[in-house]
């Protein structure tokens, strides 16, 4: 069974420009909950910022579990597909 790929801040600064427009959906769509909503709120200034916050938190939580597989079905959901076209290999 092949081992899955957790997301490595490379790939994700290369999602950013495009997931600043939907970091809620994104928080939201990866459970992150209300009061990590609002941290991340406070803590950023743009959104690119917030966007960054919210997959670094998700990362940060979910450890090994945060593949980049976990993060194209979660991008997929939110009908988000140009990110998931930045990531190598894909």
């Amino acid at each position: 069974m092949p081992r899955k790929k957790a997301v490595t801040l490379v790939e994700i600064a290369g999602m950013m420009a495009d997931l600043e427009s939907s970091w809620k959906k994104l928080a939201t769509a990866l459970e992150l909950g209300e009061a990590n909503l609002r941290k991340i709120r406070k803590e950023n200034k743009t959104d690119r910022e917030k966007a960054y916050g919210v997959l670094t938190m998700w990362t940060d939580k979910e450890g090994e579990d945060a593949t980049v597989e976990r993060l194209i079905d979660t991008l997929e959901k939110i009908a988000k597909s140009r990110p998931v076209e930045k990531m190598p290999g894909m």
